[in-house]
């Protein structure tokens, strides 16, 4: 086995556009980090899998729920016995392609039987309504994972679930995670998402908005008030969004996208973001560092971007081609533990969720 290699994403800036952005990503470059998304640009321009770390089990288990949510509605699942068999259908399928994409990574289980059961309960209520009828009528029709594409706009992305009636347009989104606040609020996040999607709904003269709702993975759905007065604001901001990012991207100023974030240890390209905030490391650890020497095919020694120097230990469960290979060249390693947990050294050793690349 070889470490997945990581071409050198310097060249290819000039290649790297924002045309673009999902209602998501936008309310994430709002709080968080927008230098994160300028490194998943380029690494999206690759267009290899391989060098985007995983994405995390709970948005994975996210994603199935939706799909889960869809097929009920649809009345392609009428039974819990069909629901268990496509939930651990589609679990194999991603945990499949977990194993097919990150050799190193060990633990591919993302089984959650407590969000399961959350889903399964609300799926069920989907299937027994009796005001469903699978979801369209004369009058009505519910499409789900609508693709909208308001480029002209700088906006596109997915609706977990639209209804389109003679009144108006439903816009509903589907959370696995969390979505109220400190203040018992509905996050301010989702409430942008929303509105982004309303906008592009009215751009694309769809209809006039009903309602903005989110369902959490409890079946409770929570409604957002639609203020259309904060329309030409959050299309000046997309728009400004857009054009600032370009401009980092085109005079190589890659610390204006830097934001102090909370989520370092848990972004999705901090295998390659060498600005990262290592303090975050709490039970994983990762580090970036060339190595020094191949010591044995079980364990190496690194120098750290830091300044220090590591061993590595574990590493004859990669059955590696050739570990000589690896001297002089840069290693992300990502997920691995301190091999002295209660007095931390400089000895490491992989995890069952370690994941390595060549960078």
């Amino acid at each position: 086995m070889k470490f997945v290699k990581i071409p050198d994403i310097k060249n290819t800036w000039d290649n790297v556009v924002i045309k673009t952005l999902s209602p998501s990503s936008f309310s994430w470059i709002d709080t968080g980090c927008s230098y994160q998304l300028l490194l998943q640009k380029a690494l999206d321009s690759f267009n290899d899998r391989r060098y985007l770390l995983p994405t995390s089990k709970s948005t994975l288990i996210g994603t199935i729920i939706h799909k889960i949510y869809e097929l009920s509605s649809k009345k392609e699942i009428c039974s819990i016995k069909d629901l268990s068999s496509k939930w651990e259908e589609l679990v194999k399928a991603q945990e499949d392609k977990l194993s097919q994409y990150y050799p190193t990574l060990q633990n591919v289980d993302i089984n959650d039987y407590d969000k399961r059961n959350k889903c399964f309960r609300y799926a069920l209520s989907i299937i027994n309504s009796s005001s469903h009828k699978g979801g369209n009528s004369e009058k009505t029709k519910t499409y789900s994972e609508y693709w909208i594409d308001c480029t002209d706009i700088g906006l596109r992305g997915v609706i977990d679930k639209l209804r389109l009636n003679p009144d108006g347009v439903d816009i509903i989104d589907y959370k696995s995670g969390v979505v109220i606040d400190e203040t018992d609020n509905i996050k301010k996040e989702y409430v942008t998402q929303l509105h982004l999607y309303a906008i592009m709904c009215e751009h694309l003269k769809l209809g006039s908005i009903k309602s903005l709702s989110l369902v959490d993975i409890d079946g409770n759905r929570h409604f957002v008030k639609y203020d259309k007065g904060l329309n030409a604001s959050y299309l000046i901001q997309v728009q400004q969004t857009i054009k600032k990012l370009n401009q980092i991207i085109e005079k190589r100023e890659f610390n204006n996208g830097l934001k102090p974030c909370e989520s370092c240890s848990l972004c999705s390209v901090r295998h390659i973001c060498e600005q990262r905030d290592m303090s975050q490391n709490t039970i994983f650890t990762d580090i970036i560092g060339v190595v020094n020497k191949v010591i044995s095919p079980n364990l190496f020694e690194l120098a750290t971007t830091t300044g220090d120097t590591i061993t590595l230990s574990g590493l004859e469960e990669f059955h590696l081609d050739m570990p000589e290979q690896y001297v002089d060249k840069k290693l992300s390693l990502i997920n691995i533990l301190n091999s002295n947990m209660a007095k931390p050294s400089s000895s490491y050793k992989i995890s069952n969720n370690t994941i390595i690349y060549e960078l």
